[in-house]
């Protein structure tokens, strides 16, 4: 009777073994799955953006300019530099009312792409009736998305979400009310890409101008699009 007793104490034991063995493997690959920590994109009052981004410690990063598609590709990848957290900040230039961002890390299948339609700032510079200052689109620490915006004196704002289209529009029209500033958290699905539409209206600026290539009114903008 001992011996099959014994023998099952064995068989448990490399059960154990073996299910820590993967636990740990499990473990080693959730860390390298997001290299990246934080990142922030942001347009001042100016229309001009920027990407600030926050990399994990012994993270390296390169760099790369898709011209065809306006797209910076920021490569992401462990390191044995014993490095620190790390920030970095990137100026994002629109060309053609658009530009894009992706994070690709080479030893994960997640891989954020964000997709901004706007105008060139040197253009809505001399926009009239242009109701939004300032807005930024934000991931956290814990994961989540924060939209965070001001808007100039007597601007009504508006939050839907739109079921049809499944984005989140802002309107924005003249009106009395006591805030200008307004901060968001957007949920994002797995899975699913997660839209916000600024809806201006009223603005005569855009009366003239073609509909967005997916058929939208051009008064949605800025427009963004993540992955």
């Amino acid at each position: 009777m001992k011996t099959p007793n014994l023998f099952i104490l064995l068989v448990l034991f490399t059960i154990l073994l073996s299910s820590c063995s993967t636990n740990e493997t499990l473990l080693q690959e959730e860390d390298h799955s997001n290299l990246l920590d934080t990142y922030k994109i942001s347009r001042d009052e100016s229309g001009v953006y920027s990407l600030d981004y926050n990399l994990k410690e012994n993270i390296q990063t390169e760099i790369f300019l898709d011209q065809s598609t306006n797209t910076k590709n920021i490569y992401l990848y462990p390191s044995d530099n014993n490095s620190g957290s790390r920030k970095f900040t990137q100026d994002l230039t629109i060309e053609d009312n658009q530009f894009n961002v992706g994070f690709v890390g080479l030893n994960s299948d997640n891989h954020p792409q964000i997709s901004i339609i706007d105008d060139n700032h040197s253009i809505a510079k001399s926009l009239q009736g242009n109701k939004l200052k300032t807005y930024s689109i934000s991931l956290n620490k814990e994961g989540a998305f924060v939209l965070d915006f001001s808007v100039k004196n007597n601007v009504r704002v508006d939050f839907v979400f739109n079921e049809e289209l499944k984005i989140y529009e802002i309107h924005l029209e003249e009106g009395k009310s006591s805030e200008t500033t307004f901060s968001r958290v957007l949920e994002k699905v797995d899975g699913y890409p997660l839209k916000f539409d600024f809806v201006n209206h009223n603005e005569k600026s855009h009366q003239n101008k073609p509909a967005n290539p997916d058929g939208l009114p051009s008064n949605r903008r800025p427009r963004a699009i993540i992955i």
